[in-house]
């Protein structure tokens, strides 16, 4: 004979498997950081190389980082925590750096360099 499930069991189970499934979520936080513009420029491109390899497509979500904006970023997948870092602004001013991915949660372009915490 099979055993009849009250609402509140099935309530339990659906908020279990919720809670199983949002668990790989929030690992994901640990990926996120904060790209601030604390720089003059309009920032066009926001890039990352690692090792021999070429620069990734642009992490910039639209087309611009005005300065004073702020935008939520995320790697998608482990590796090296120094990774070098190209910027593009609007009037062509290129800037390369590397950035210790492990430690940084905030980045800040600045008008000469980047600073992170």
């Amino acid at each position: 004979m099979r055993e009849k499930w009250t609402a509140g069991q099935v309530a339990v189970a659906l908020l279990l498997a919720v809670l199983a499934l949002a668990a790989p979520a929030q690992a994901k936080d640990d990926n996120v950081f904060m790209l601030h513009n604390d720089s003059d420029r309009v920032i066009t491109s926001f890039r990352t190389k690692e090792d021999n390899e070429s620069f990734s497509n642009n992490w910039i979500r639209g087309e611009r980082l005005l300065p004073g904006e702020s935008m939520e970023m995320e790697f998608f997948e482990s590796g090296p925590c120094e990774v070098q870092v190209r910027t593009t602004s609007e009037d062509g001013y290129v800037h390369d750096y590397q950035i210790d991915f492990c430690r940084a949660r905030e980045i800040f372009i600045k008008n000469r360099g980047v600073s992170y915490r």
